[in-house]
């Protein structure tokens, strides 16, 4: 007994360490040291729906911004609650959020790919439901209009009572409100910091563990360690600037500083003081940050923004990022091109297709993406164009001098009175020097499969588009990881095969030589993803359903007509905004560039193109209903699925032969009492056809019988659970059953 409770209580148990009891079917209870029974009753577990591989020590999370909340969430939602999550911080978020962003950054890409509920497990547990849709239990509030930090003071969403670019403040309360609604909170150590890892044990050996040595940083004391089985580390790629210094900056006579990073890396840049207002600033840079740093610059009142940059890199409207969001499957590079360029023509941003990133044939039928930077998505910066408070130069800094940015090409940019540098992010070097990296294999440190370190990979690389936002990337990773570090046996045979040394190793980055090694750019992580799917086939099930899920997602949380509403009344908004305080009185006013007939072609292109019928509708309700049933079908399947190799690995059949399975042993004892009567052999034969079966077979062909054949169009070990084989079976019983027994 005591064996069966704490393998039952190792596969099962929610929390480690759950001590059983048995009884017997009439409640008596049984001693530890007392043998099993046929009918027995286990008390001290929840359901048996949630089995698990437990390792000897808890799983580490390190990192709890958005993709080690992920992590963690998936761990609770499948009831695995032997984790722990460190963070230097006091709350959730990660140093993207907490750190890099400025208290007026917003979510560039709609919420409903950058919600931290993205993916189709969430939809049956915790609140329940598609992301954050109307009626999520608190999680709707995360899509709402919002006033507070950030926001305007009328509130976000320009009157039409949503915002689907939430602000900084809404996003980390949306993490926080997550990692409350899964229990992630009473597993995780604020303010700690994982100061050192060290590996005990052979490094190739089972049953090696890593030993954190752990810093409170609330108290500066180090004298704490934990030993933990599995590492995953999301190290971060948002948090410091990359610092480069101009000549001429001690006499430029303005403001100079960073307009993303932690704000004690190079100086701070302030966007919300009485300088901002007239003003004429310049960026440096074109990524991402850029762009949201000219949509801070012109909400505080700047007149004119310049941003320097070497190559004009491509931005994306609202409208293309939301319906690529919404495909159910990645859309053509070329067609999102051409949804680029009605913004792109009407605001001066030229003709998309001839930006340096576009790859493309004579024809254009075979189209890349090729770009250093991520998409800066919004509208802002192409209305500001349109009304000439931004300037691009395609060109360098030299130096400085008073009030005056003196370009490579002798250009001079005079009267600025605001240098904000947005020249990119770098990792932080401390993760490899605590991991003591060298090189990785995918996200494995040093090759380790249990223990993982991972930031965004920087660049694009595309021919097609799933997504812009954080939350697809997050869910594969979670699910794919989780996956392997609870099929052991899968990873090592695949190992025995010699497939994981094929991966492509990634060592310091030759076109990045200032980023650490966990740095990695798309092109290798794309291969490096794929060719780990590969070798594990069987975990591609889990995300078999993301693609119909995205589709009811981004519908339910952002419908075509009421995202249109939005984006439309917020580039209104701007214009009015210009006009009062950015010194455009005069401008013409501006047509939103995207139509609603404009948008519902793109559906009838995109389902010609796929062979994929979508509609600007939405999926229906009976729809949306389906893929949450299939995915939780699916999720339990998947689950179910791991108990009989769990159970074969436990010590309970310690004492099996080479080449016996407990469960074909177990099987076989009560599916023979249960066929016995039905099989032609003799009752004591666990036979189904023996010596006496073939001598009644003898007498049913003689002579004196008809015998005839028939044929179905299925597998044999199918035939059974056919209805066509059950169709031409039962008239031939009915007919045997007819018969006088001395005929």
């Amino acid at each position: 007994v005591r064996d069966l409770t704490e393998t039952l209580s190792s596969v099962f148990a929610f929390k480690p360490g759950a001590k059983l009891s048995a009884s017997s079917a009439q409640g008596k209870e049984l001693e530890h040291i007392s043998n099993v029974q046929d009918d027995m009753i286990i008390d001290g577990l929840v359901d048996f729906k949630h089995p698990r591989y437990s390792w000897p020590h808890p799983v580490c999370i390190i990192g709890a911004g958005f993709s080690g909340t992920k992590m963690a969430m998936m761990y609770m939602h499948h009831k695995y609650e032997n984790i722990v999550v460190f963070d230097r911080h006091a709350e959730a978020g990660g140093d993207a959020w907490l750190n890099a962003s400025t208290k007026h950054s917003r979510v560039q890409t709609d919420v409903g790919a950058f919600n931290v509920w993205y993916g189709p497990e969430f939809t049956f547990s915790g609140d329940k439901g598609f992301g954050t849709a109307p009626g999520n239990g608190g999680r709707d509030i995360f899509q709402k209009s919002f006033k507070g930090p950030g926001a305007p003071p009328e509130g976000t969403g320009a009157g039409t009572g949503v915002d689907y670019h939430p602000v900084r403040a809404q996003v980390l309360s949306m993490m926080q409100y997550a990692a409350k609604e899964y229990g992630i909170t009473e597993h995780t150590r604020f303010q700690t910091e994982v100061a050192g890892l060290k590996v005990i044990g052979d490094p190739e050996a089972d049953d090696r563990y890593y030993e954190l040595a752990l810093k409170d940083l609330s108290t500066g004391q180090s004298d704490k360690t934990c030993k933990v089985s599995v590492v995953y580390h999301f190290a971060g790629a948002y948090d410091f600037n990359r610092i480069i210094d101009y000549p001429g900056e001690d006499v430029f006579g303005g403001q100079v500083g960073y307009g993303m990073g932690h704000q004690n890396q190079g100086g701070v840049f302030c966007f919300d003081d009485e300088r901002m207002k007239g003003a004429r600033v310049a960026i440096l840079g074109n990524g991402a940050f850029a762009i949201e740093n000219v949509r801070s610059c012109v909400e505080n009142g700047a007149y004119k923004v310049f941003v320097v940059t070497r190559r004009k890199s491509l931005a994306c409207p609202r409208l293309p990022c939301w319906f690529c969001h919404q495909g159910p499957a990645p859309t053509p590079s070329g067609m999102l091109l051409d949804m680029l360029k009605p913004m792109y023509m009407a605001t001066g941003f030229g003709d998309p297709w001839d930006y340096y990133a576009v790859v493309t044939n004579a024809s254009r039928s075979d189209v890349t993406i090729r770009q250093s930077s991520r998409f800066g998505i919004g509208d802002v910066g192409f209305l500001c164009s349109a009304y000439g408070l931004l300037e691009y130069r395609i060109d360098t800094l030299n130096h400085l001098t008073h009030h005056t940015l003196h370009l490579n090409s002798g250009e001079k940019l005079e009267n600025i009175q605001h240098l904000c540098k947005a020249l990119g992010l770098i990792g932080d070097h401390r993760m490899d020097k605590l991991h003591n990296l060298t090189y990785k294999i995918g996200p494995m440190a040093n090759g380790d499969w249990r223990r993982l370190i991972s930031g965004d990979a920087t660049g694009m690389d595309a021919k097609r588009f799933t997504t812009f936002s954080a939350g697809p990337a997050a869910l594969s990773f979670s699910q794919q990881w989780y996956y392997i570090h609870n099929h052991p046996w899968e990873y090592k045979q695949a190992v025995d095969q010699g497939m994981m040394k094929l991966l492509p190793v990634h060592k310091l980055s030759s076109t990045q030589p200032d980023q650490p090694i966990y740095m990695t750019n798309v092109q290798y992580e794309f291969t490096a993803s794929v060719m780990l799917s590969s070798f594990f086939p069987l975990s591609t099930r889990v995300g078999s359903e993301e693609g119909p899920f995205k589709y009811c997602l981004l519908h339910s949380m952002h419908p075509m007509d009421k995202f249109h509403e939005y984006a439309q009344a917020d580039w209104d908004r701007y214009q009015a905004m210009f006009r009062e305080n950015n010194n455009c009185g005069d401008r013409e006013f501006v047509p939103y560039p995207y139509t609603k007939e404009m948008v519902r072609s793109w559906f009838d292109e995109y389902s010609k193109r796929l062979g994929i019928n979508i509609t600007p509708s939405g999926p229906t309700e009976e729809f949306k209903r389906s893929v949450i049933v299939k995915a939780q079908n699916l999720d339990l399947y998947l689950q179910l699925e791991m108990i009989p190799q769990l159970v074969r690995m436990m010590k309970l059949h310690g004492n099996l032969k080479e080449g016996e399975d407990p469960f074909a042993l177990a099987t076989a004892s009560f599916v023979y009492e249960a066929k016995k009567a039905l099989t032609a052999s003799s009752p004591e034969s666990a036979l189904d056809f023996d010596e006496v079966a073939y001598d009644s077979w003898r007498h049913w062909v003689a002579m004196d019988y008809t015998c005839s054949f028939d044929s179905i169009d299925c597998k044999s070990r199918m035939m059974l659970t056919t209805p066509e084989a059950w169709e031409k079976i039962m008239p031939c019983i009915k007919k045997l059953a007819e018969v006088p027994d001395d005929e």
